[in-house]
């Protein structure tokens, strides 16, 4: 008898602990995103965005967007019927477009693949007049991000490779139907 109450306080005891070790690990953590202090542009909303123009020079592709006066998306250029959600996706990633890296660039800026021809380039205008305007290049060595210039700003960016992916595969495949 007085084997099985010790082994049922301590059994009581270990759950306790197990308890308490569940209760910890489900507390959300105050870690910022990783996104967070690494966007490209801050200061503004998606709904900020009123137009946005994708472009790849090397493939003779372009996909434009412009909002109108009651807030939804057209694509003047294209015939169908666009796909809104994807159109607010594609303002959502202007503004929370995220990047890994800066560097200084080389004098020779085709060993980011910018000249002669860049991959894509992403223009977009703010409700406010106010003008933005990516080149994008090659993908870098660990092929994780892309090379980027970003308005007339010195440094090379390290854009992350999924958002840059998504724009590229918007531009071949426009949201119409």
């Amino acid at each position: 008898m007085k084997r099985d109450r010790r082994l049922l306080v301590i059994f009581g005891a270990v759950f306790v602990v197990l308890a308490a070790l569940v209760l910890l690990q489900s507390q959300p953590t105050e870690e910022p995103s990783p996104y967070a202090e690494n966007r490209v542009f801050s200061g503004f909303a998606d709904t900020d965005v009123q137009a946005v123009r994708l472009n790849s020079p090397g493939e003779g592709l372009t996909f434009v967007l412009n909002r109108a006066v009651d807030g939804t998306w057209t694509a003047p250029e294209a015939s169908g019927t666009l796909n809104t959600p994807v159109a607010d996706l594609i303002a959502r990633t202007m503004i929370l477009l995220p990047y890994t890296s800066t560097l200084q660039p080389e004098s020779d800026l085709s060993v980011y693949g910018f000249v002669p021809i860049a991959g894509l380039t992403v223009e977009f205008v703010l409700t406010d007049g106010t003008t933005h305007g990516i080149v994008v290049g090659f993908r870098n060595p660990t092929e994780t991000g892309y090379y980027a210039a970003v308005d007339e700003r010195v440094e090379i960016y390290i854009l992350e490779r999924a958002a840059v992916d998504f724009l590229i595969s918007v531009l071949r495949n426009p949201p119409i139907a």
